[in-house]
């Protein structure tokens, strides 16, 4: 894909601008991802191959950086004043001057000891310093979400990286899933490339009143992970908008009819799984998907597929 069209789609992002993220997106996507998987003998692949695709959370993910909220100077003060203020509002009445005080002061503690012992409190500064700080706003409202109720299904561009084949089909033993979602509505308006930056997404003020204030944390990655040229599926929706699988009991997204156009069999995939190979192509054939197989090529560092007749 064209990188340009990348640069300023990870401009966008860094600068919290969704929007002209979303258009720029959406006018250069063609619809047709790649998704690495390892090779189960719990039949789950069965499921893969129909058009299930499972939805896990961030907290599952191998990147520590990976969904790590970086939150500016100016966004910890608004929050630590949001905190402080309903940490007064269980002590006394605030008034409309004490609110004023506490919500455009330059130190929120000094402002909260002022309207303390203005409403005859005694103010012990240190523990009331401590208190404050006690109350994670962050903790309690951000991370929670980000870890347990936003759901992500992972693709990629490119369905011949060696690294990708190694790291996530236990060692080319798995199988790689092609996508084509031009049928699939719903699924497109929630996918979006990941933007390698060596700068973080920097949380603002101004994400704390949206309600998509964890799209860019997600979508900016370490340019250590291009290889990958990732595709997020990204929902917060609530849990229960999304079917379950039976067996695992998680959530999972079924697609339109056609939406896999092949299946690639990993380069070491019959030497480990060869016993499966005339069922999947039974399969394969039944829902008019092609088959092919991964080869490492004899005189260069690259995977070459051969289709499987």
């Amino acid at each position: 894909m064209d990188k340009e069209w990348k640069i300023k789609y990870g401009d966008y992002l860094l600068h919290g601008d969704l929007s002209s993220a979303t258009i720029i997106k959406n006018e250069n996507f063609n619809h047709r991802l790649f998704k690495f998987r390892c090779f189960d003998e719990k039949r789950y692949w069965v499921d893969w191959i129909k058009g299930t695709i499972f939805i896990n959370s961030p907290k599952m993910f191998n990147d520590p950086f990976d969904c790590l909220i970086n939150i500016s100077p100016e966004t910890r003060k608004q929050m630590l004043s949001e905190a402080t203020v309903k940490f007064l509002e269980q002590k006394v009445k605030l008034s409309k001057i004490d609110y004023n005080r506490l919500n455009f002061a330059d130190d929120v503690l000094e402002a909260s000891c002022v309207v303390l012992e203005q409403h005859g409190i005694k103010v012990d500064r240190e523990l009331l310093n401590k208190n404050l700080r006690s109350v994670n706003f962050f903790e309690k409202h951000y991370d929670p979400f980000l870890r347990d109720k936003l759901k992500v299904s992972c693709f990629s561009e490119t369905n011949d990286s060696i690294l990708m084949w190694s790291h996530y089909t236990n060692h080319h033993q798995g199988f790689c899933i092609e996508y084509d979602f031009s049928n699939d509505e719903d699924v497109v308006n929630l996918l979006f490339p990941v933007s390698y930056n060596i700068k973080r997404y920097m949380m603002t003020p101004q994400d704390l009143n949206s309600n998509k204030w964890f799209i860019p944390t997600v979508l900016c990655k370490s340019p250590e992970w291009a290889y990958e040229q990732e595709w997020r599926y990204i929902n917060a929706l609530n849990p229960d908008s999304f079917d379950v699988h039976p067996a695992e009991n998680k959530p999972a997204i079924l697609l339109a009819p056609n939406s896999i156009k092949a299946i690639f069999l990993g380069a070491e995939f019959i030497k480990y799984h060869g016993d499966y190979l005339v069922e999947i192509k039974r399969l394969t054939q039944a829902l008019n998907i092609e088959l092919y197989e991964m080869h490492f090529h004899d005189q260069e560092y690259r995977l070459i597929p051969d289709i499987i007749s």
